[in-house]
């Protein structure tokens, strides 16, 4: 292993918390702002895709940021162990080294009406996110395949859906790493979620009391954990029944349900949380939930299959939002967040999925996250995982064209001394602080705001060439109001001037 010299800096990617979340202070203060209370933001980052937040708009609309697709897979199945097939990765950071580690799934070929093979769990690691070794090991022999990188069929020789973690709460070393992943048949016939437990993230044994979660779900987990309520929430995909029972010529539909457990063992029931409405698709295949800021940012998959037809595996992925993960709100049209290349020779001409996985680049500062891309042929499909590349934070600008228009936010208190926005503008981007019933505040009105211009991911608001000081206003029930000329806002932080 290469040492790092003592002045010499880190350039490894980092792997982005995507379990740990719970969600901001104002969610639960909905009756007390309409009963005449400011909400109570606290500091941090504040994105505006949620219209939580919004007490009044004119001229100023949400748009999706699309993002930047590299064209070409940063990890492709190339083993015969790996069937042409690599999917649904989780990324974690390896604590003694820093590089990180992925854990990916593959799936043989199989006709319908065969009996399904075993999913098998796989391994990598990488030092910037782009480029992985597969280490060959000798823990899953394949055939003739002494040494593979596979590293658990699962119990009940299923090992798909996977979701690792590393438990805070877990005092045994020998449970530091915990997996939970759709499971086979049991003794009893039972098909359910089951979970297994490392010591190293390597080498897995099943819980003995599986399934912990006995209503089988399909494609890939989603697991948060709420440190305040110290509660896990699983985001699964079970089959439904509007009808209650199964019709000829009927099939379960698909739908986005969450399900939550105080240890990843005992699970409650699990409640339909994401269903179709007018005008969509009538099959949402799964959601991969990432915390940002005061939000919760779902890539949310859809079938695109006409309706009757449940074997067309082909895919877009849209953008859903909440403040709370239970409630989730979607843009008007329903725009498209990643559709297929459509392209031949590329790995995602025909179909692709979200991953719970991101990382952020330490030379560009974007975020990277993670997705399945497939080509789907009349007799088998081929997977391998590509990346996205987003600025921090930017899913959704509430923008302004030529014209220009205004944003008021929610009144609420203010606990910071300094506001920063990520913005960018053609024109300008002005900001005004106000109070109620939104009144300027002098010192601190749109015509006495420097105007912000450009590209910026952290730009400190000012008035008056002043370095923003916020501190007479601290403890004061305010409004933000951003004017917009031809410019998009994401997100505004309240924080410390320090």
């Amino acid at each position: 292993m290469r040492i790092m010299e003592h002045n010499e800096v880190d350039s490894r990617a980092t792997p982005v918390d995507v379990t740990t979340w719970q969600p901001p202070l104002y969610a639960a203060q909905v009756h007390a702002y309409f009963a005449g209370e400011p909400l109570r933001l606290g500091a941090g980052t504040h994105l505006l895709a949620h219209s939580a937040l919004i007490e009044d708009r004119r001229g100023v609309e949400r748009r999706l940021t699309p993002p930047v697709r590299q064209a070409e897979p940063v990890l492709a199945p190339e083993h015969p162990w790996e069937h042409r097939r690599a999917f649904y990765p989780t990324i974690l950071a390896d604590p003694a080294t820093g590089r990180l580690r992925m854990w990916y799934g593959t799936l043989p070929a199989f006709k319908p009406g065969e009996p399904i093979p075993p999913y098998s769990l796989l391994y990598a690691e990488s030092d910037d996110g782009l480029h992985w070794e597969k280490p060959l090991l000798d823990i899953v022999h394949d055939g003739d395949h002494a040494h593979t990188n596979i590293l658990y069929r699962g119990a009940n020789n299923n090992c798909s859906a996977v979701c690792i973690v590393v438990d805070p709460n877990e005092t045994d070393p020998a449970r530091r790493y915990k997996m939970l992943h759709k499971g086979g048949t049991d003794a009893n016939g039972v098909l359910g979620e089951e979970l297994a437990f490392s010591p190293d993230g390597l080498h897995w044994q099943p819980y003995a009391g599986n399934p912990v979660m006995p209503m089988r779900h399909d494609c890939n987990l989603n697991l948060l954990y709420d440190p305040q309520r110290n509660v896990w929430r699983a985001y699964c995909r079970p089959y439904a029944w509007a009808s209650g029972r199964w019709l000829p010529g009927d099939h379960p539909r698909r739908r986005i349900a969450i399900a939550e457990s105080p240890d990843l063992i005992h699970w409650g029931k699990v409640r339909t949380a994401i269903a179709p409405q007018e005008g969509d698709s009538n099959e949402f295949n799964h959601i991969a939930v990432f915390p940002c800021g005061n939000l919760l940012v779902g890539m949310l998959g859809i079938f695109d299959v006409p309706e009757g037809d449940q074997h067309t595996q082909l895919m877009h992925i849209e953008l859903a939002v909440s403040l709370d993960g239970l409630q989730w709100e979607r843009l008007p049209g329903r725009p498209t967040f990643l559709s297929p290349s459509g392209v031949d020779g590329t790995f995602d001409r025909d179909s692709v999925q979200a991953c719970s996985a991101a990382v952020r680049d330490p030379k560009s500062g974007e975020m990277l996250f993670y997705y399945n891309g497939s080509v789907c042929e009349q007799q088998s499909y081929s997977t391998a995982i590509g990346i996205l590349r987003m600025k921090p934070d930017r899913f959704v600008e509430q923008a302004s064209g030529p014209e220009g228009g205004w944003l008021l936010t929610r009144e609420f208190m203010l606990e910071g001394d300094a506001l920063t926005v990520n913005c960018r503008a053609q024109g300008a981007v002005r900001v005004e602080l106000a109070e109620y019933p939104g009144q300027p505040i002098p010192g601190f009105s749109a015509d006495e705001c420097d105007p912000i211009r450009g590209d910026h991911l952290e730009h400190r608001v000012t008035w008056r060439g002043g370095d923003g000081d916020l501190a007479e206003l601290l403890g004061r029930p305010v409004y933000l109001r951003f004017k917009l000329e031809d410019a998009g806002i994401w997100a505004f932080t309240m924080g410390a001037r320090t």
